[in-house]
């Protein structure tokens, strides 16, 4: 059912690939920086040139390189993808790829629901970016009752592909749904 919720501030992180031990990518789709959506799956960690072009075809190429973001950790991220289900505040959508200086071991999406519209529908959006780099990076497609749970926004844990898939709600200022692969 669809419902007007009228929120301010609510943060969905979406995905987060974390630590899945597998071969880096190499090879031409590695070099050519274009998203891998008809090469094999490779898994964790990919190089920072096939991460962060991962959802280009998605409108959510990382901009900007892949810089230091501090203590070793590097970083890039696509620009905020607004979202047509908003009101006049839009949700929005946003991809970030981050690891060492010589390979990405996390990858997230993050949604911002700022809109008092249908937060269903945003997070049924957010199912196809998440699929893309299930399926991109894993070889894997998100498994039915964790796409029922991002849908939803509850927090749970289930096997894909050799690794873990873990949805958490964390409630501060704002509300963020944290989902992790490792």
């Amino acid at each position: 059912m669809n419902r007007w919720i009228p929120i301010v501030g609510y943060s969905i992180v979406a995905l987060a690939l974390v630590g899945c031990a597998s071969p880096t990518a190499t090879g031409p789709e590695a070099a050519a920086g274009s998203p891998p959506a008809r090469t094999a799956p490779t898994g964790l960690p990919l190089t920072p040139q096939t991460a962060c072009n991962l959802l280009a075809d998605q409108g959510l190429a990382a901009t900007g390189g892949y810089l230091p973001a501090g203590d070793g950790v590097y970083l890039c991220s696509s620009f905020k993808k607004v979202l047509p289900v908003g009101d006049a505040v839009p949700d929005t959508l946003q991809f970030f790829a981050q690891g060492s200086a010589e390979a990405v071991t996390t990858l997230k999406l993050e949604l911002d629901l700022r809109s008092p519209g249908d937060v269903q529908a945003a997070l049924r959006m957010l199912l196809a970016p998440v699929g893309a780099l299930t399926e991109r990076v894993l070889g894997a497609q998100v498994p039915e009752q964790a796409q029922v749970a991002i849908r939803s926004g509850v927090s749970g844990s289930w096997p894909v592909a050799g690794a873990t898939l873990k949805a958490e709600r964390i409630t501060t200022f704002t509300t963020s749904f944290v989902v992790t692969l490792q």
